[in-house]
């Protein structure tokens, strides 16, 4: 699944303008960052946020806790309605990121195993 999400981010962000702000850091120490993608520079059209980009394509959670963007819920919930992404093979009941990390791999592939990327 990971070599996937790199592909589609790769997809994404070649041949585009990358903006990066760093926005502080988490509680490990690693700075966080908003990262907005635009087609060409000066070309007067609208930078992107890739999260959003992630989240409507099913490649991302939509991790909103302080609920600053009201959207990001309803772009998962479109994303999972499709079946896009990770959620492709349409979980009944879909695996927190947190908690799928704890899984070992027999438990993943219960999860996975039956489905074709």
């Amino acid at each position: 699944m990971g070599a996937r999400l790199r592909k589609q981010v790769r997809a994404l962000v070649l041949r585009r303008y990358v903006r990066v702000r760093a926005q502080g850091a988490d509680a490990y120490g690693r700075t966080l960052a908003a990262v907005r993608l635009r087609p060409a520079a000066f070309s007067g059209q609208a930078s992107v946020a890739l999260d959003s980009l992630l989240v409507v394509s099913g490649w991302a959670w939509a991790y909103d806790p302080e609920h600053a963007v009201a959207k990001r819920r309803r772009e998962q919930e479109l994303a999972q309605a499709a079946g896009r992404g990770l959620w492709k093979c349409s979980l009944a009941a879909p695996v927190r990121p947190g908690v799928w990390r704890a899984f070992n791999r027999q438990e993943k592939s219960t999860h996975w195993g039956s489905c074709s990327w």
